[in-house]
């Protein structure tokens, strides 16, 4: 309260008044008489009649009748709604209660100075905030509203503490190798003295069986570009390493604030360059020439994925150039393959925050095709199936004519968006788009759109009772603006005319209603999911802003719509078409899920639009009256349609599924991979990725 008659909010100030409440009734407890002040005799009456009752009775009366009045409200039926209430599963939402009193416990005992006490005091909030879920809610929403490295870091990194990693070692799988390592920087690299710090996961051996391994998965561990190691993905890394059966590298890349972009970046695709001129045996593989790897990154490190795969296009890039060209006999630079695929979890792929869709995004969103995480774990249950009976050709990946003999048409961007299962409730995508609805955070839920007769009868009742009618911003943008502009319907003066304007605005809606097709109402401006679910419990919008502040750091000011090393969304269309097979996962309710969803449709038209030129092309070259156009040398037909053969290119013969695959999983938020010990459905979707690295790795060993 003293904060309040100062006008300004102070920790300090309400500190001091604790302290001032505390010391007052000390003081009135520790002076006044036994059986109560002898001014108040009601007070006097009630330490009597007390005195029949055991304090524990009385202490617990007293605890009953506070929680009470502190929840009267929700008692008489006054509590204020749940913006929550439908936006995750119940078994996500669940999940979050747990995180948030963890974050909210971690940060109440930040400022603890030795480590040990700090440790045991994190957890003993925790579990306070777990029972008080209401003020964890408030503790870190205070938290988070002026974020600072050091509080990001400590919540964030949490699974680091010696009484959580004892409780979750049961998640955590044994394995013969599981260690630090180092990697040495290319030859000809701007960074070649400072090393690359990385942990290495192996199943099948130790060192004499990795010697002899020639399939690599390099993973991007997130976190945000400030902080997180591969310890801090143990679970999910240790998973895809017994499931995988090929060494698992995670890189400890370095963190901003001490390195801002793009270091991280540069440190990252060294990394690639180290992994593939030595052929793995950096690491302690085979140094076989058949070396292939997966590439995989998933939040921050999805964004740094990206990026290297954008420098692996455009190599070489100049100054290795020129760097090789100074080296006496070392001629061009050797030649820098592709990645087998990529993995994208939840990736940040923006960094141009906004409130509202891009019209030329809304148009990829609406063709993109979501499925649940029920669909997930089915597809992994029969992977594992199909393995142990020996048959190829698992759901996981339907494989196109140039792999199986047939094409298939799953989720193909010139098929009709199909619906999301939610729950075993099918429903159409959450999606809006020109001339469509948007679905905002109430929306995307399971409750319906009202549709244009309902507005219109709750206007007519807004009249009949001369009150304003509120409605959100949400539902204001999902109507008509001819229907938003009748929202804004005063009292009219006239009481005696009342009764006329009735009947006259009745018939105007149901001669408007009756022209008008039965359709939900639309309208051209739609809110980006980041805008959508601001309210997530997990990745919030001053968290995103403070780690995209950070990262970037105090001497770059960066072009966000053309930059597609930090924005890859927005990566030229020449780019996308050469990218391998992506797998991309988000949740449903991700703040960044647009951005997924576009990136995938965008590399889909890339490459759709690719095809296009190279079959043109081979049409015209292949047409009898190009022959003219070609330099005869003798051969006749016959060798210009053999020599068409040899030039084809391997794109021609895919379709969409042999170029990205995109998942989306109902209900769930950011981060989902890193939570296998608190929800189960996590480790089935780890699952699911095996699955596809392995049948990845199988198609590629087959060729």
């Amino acid at each position: 309260m003293i904060d309040h008659l100062l006008g300004r909010p102070s920790t300090s100030l309400k500190r001091l008044q604790v302290l001032a409440v505390l010391a007052f009734w000390g003081t009135v407890l520790n002076k006044a008489p036994a059986d109560g002040p002898r001014r108040f005799r009601i007070v006097r009456w009630a330490s009597r009649r007390a005195a029949h009752f055991p304090p524990w009775k009385i202490v617990l009366t007293t605890l009953m009748f506070l929680y009470s009045l502190r929840h009267i409200d929700s008692i008489l039926g006054f509590g204020a709604p749940e913006p929550l209430a439908r936006m995750y599963s119940r078994s996500f939402y669940r999940v979050t209660w747990i995180v948030t009193a963890l974050d909210a416990g971690f940060a109440t005992a930040l400022n603890v100075k030795p480590k040990w006490l700090r440790d045991i005091l994190s957890m003993v909030f925790s579990a306070y905030y777990v029972l008080y879920a209401n003020e964890a809610d408030e503790k870190l929403r205070k938290h988070r509203a002026f974020c600072t490295l050091e509080m990001l870091r400590y919540t964030w990194e949490k699974t680091t503490n010696p009484y959580i990693r004892l409780a979750t070692w049961i998640h955590r799988p044994s394995l013969p190798i599981a260690r630090p390592i180092l990697l040495p920087r290319p030859t000809v690299a701007p960074h070649n003295k400072r090393p690359i710090k990385a942990w290495l996961f192996y199943a099948r051996g130790r060192e004499d069986s990795l010697a002899k391994e020639e399939e690599l998965y390099l993973d991007f561990p997130g976190g945000g570009f400030i902080c997180m190691t591969p310890q801090h993905h143990e679970e999910r890394l240790r998973q895809l390493a017994k499931e995988v059966h090929r060494p698992i590298l995670a890189l400890d890349y370095c963190k901003a604030p001490e390195y801002p972009y793009p270091f991280a970046l540069e440190e990252c695709f060294d990394a690639y360059r180290t992994l593939v001129e030595t052929r793995g045996k950096a690491i302690g593989m085979s140094g076989s020439s058949r070396f292939r790897l997966i590439l995989s990154g998933d939040s921050a490190g999805g964004n740094l994925a990206s990026g290297v795969m954008f420098k692996i296009l455009e190599y070489p890039q100049q100054h290795i150039k020129v760097a090789y060209a100074s080296l006496p006999g070392a001629g061009a630079p050797p030649p820098l393959p592709k990645p087998l695929c990529m993995i994208l979890a939840y990736p940040s792929l923006n960094f141009g925050f906004t409130a509202w869709m891009k019209p030329e995004h809304l148009r990829v969103l609406k063709a993109q095709s979501e499925v649940n995480l029920q669909s997930l774990q089915i597809q992994a249950v029969q992977a594992k199936e199909d393995a142990k009976a020996g048959k190829r050709g698992s759901p996981l990946r339907p494989r196109s004519r140039s792999r199986s003999g047939t094409r298939s048409r799953k989720n193909s961007l010139t098929n009709e968006t199909p619906a999301i299962v939610v729950q075993g409730a099918s429903r159409p995508p959450s999606r809006g788009g020109l001339g469509e609805a948007r679905n905002t955070t109430t929306s995307r839920s399971k409750s319906t759109h009202k549709s244009s007769s309902s507005s219109a009868d709750s206007s007519m009742e807004s009249n009949q009772s001369k009150r304003y009618r509120m409605r959100s911003l949400a539902s204001q943008a999902e109507l008509h603006l001819a229907d938003r502009a009748r929202l804004a319907e005063v009292e009219s003066p006239d009481e005696s005319g009342q009764a006329l304007l009735l009947t006259q605005q009745r018939a105007a809606d149901s001669a408007r209603l009756s022209s008008r097709p039965s359709t939900n109402p639309a309208t051209r401006l739609t809110m980006s999911s980041m805008s959508g679910y601001f309210q997530d419990r997990i990745l919030t919008q001053s968290m995103m802003r403070a780690m995209a502040i950070l990262y970037i750091g105090p001497r770059l000011q960066p072009d966000f719509e053309r930059d597609y090393y930090l924005s890859p969304v927005v990566a030229p269309r020449e780019l996308l078409a050469e990218w391998p097979p992506v797998l991309m996962m988000c949740g449903e309710k991700d703040p960044i899920c647009d951005d997924t969803v576009v990136m995938a449709g965008r590399i889909r038209e890339a490459k759709l639009a690719k095809q296009a030129e190279l079959i043109r092309r081979r049409n015209v070259a292949g047409a009898p009256y190009g022959e003219s156009l070609r330099m005869s040398t003798g051969a006749g037909p016959a060798a210009g349609a053999a020599a068409l053969d040899v030039d084809r290119d391997p794109l021609e013969e895919e379709d969409v599924d042999d170029w990205v695959q995109m998942r989306i999983v109902a209900e769930v938020s950011h981060g989902f991979l890193q939570m296998s010990a608190l929800w189960p459905e996590a480790k089935h979707i780890i699952s699911f990725i095996s699955a596809w690295c392995v049948e990845t790795f199988d198609d590629e060993g087959e060729r």
